[in-house]
């Protein structure tokens, strides 16, 4: 009995096109593509959140050891101290009127929770924008609401806040999907 040999032919694709026309490379690319989007993604976003984040707890670290002693000219001197050292090391992030920014969202934000809640669906300039934000009349009734409410149900109340404060604002380029995820 003869064996017969068998060949094995193997098929190489010298033209870049040629692989790249094939519907198993195609999926391929695709699949990656959407990997590396998907991470981009996640990377941003947490990257807006620790920036939030930081800035908040900047804020209220000066709101609370320096601008609590209610020494006005000390605390603005000391907040134009801080930003020209910062500058100097981590950049322009830490300018003057970024560091008032900070503040003013320690004092309309006072608790952390918050923040981190509304961190992950808000950027930074989301919330410089809304800490300048005028508050109506009722908000005394709000804010008295949010003491008695549980931190979950402050985010709530807020989040329902910042929705009608949106909802009369052009600045937010966020879409309904995100606004009806929250």
């Amino acid at each position: 009995m003869k064996k017969r040999s068998e060949k094995i032919e193997i098929v190489t694709v010298t033209n870049t096109q040629d692989m790249l026309s094939r519907p198993e490379t195609l999926t391929l690319l695709s699949d990656i593509r959407s990997l590396i989007e998907a991470a981009h993604t996640r990377v941003s976003t947490t990257a807006n959140m620790e920036m939030v984040l930081l800035y908040w707890h900047i804020g209220n670290r000066i709101l609370k050891d320096i601008l609590g002693m209610e020494r006005a000219d000390y605390g603005k001197q000391i907040v134009q101290t801080l930003s020209g050292k910062l500058t100097r090391e981590y950049g322009r992030g830490f300018t003057r009127t970024n560091i008032f920014n900070m503040i003013r969202c320690a004092e309309v934000f006072p608790e952390r929770e918050i923040v981190h809640a509304l961190s992950g669906q808000l950027s930074w300039t989301h919330f410089r924008e809304i800490i300048y934000l005028e508050e109506k009349p009722q908000s005394a009734q709000r804010t008295q609401r949010k003491r008695q409410c549980s931190v979950f149900s402050e985010c709530s109340v807020v989040l329902d806040s910042l929705s009608r404060m949106i909802s009369k604002c052009s600045f937010f380029p966020l879409t309904d999907n995100i606004w009806r995820s929250l």
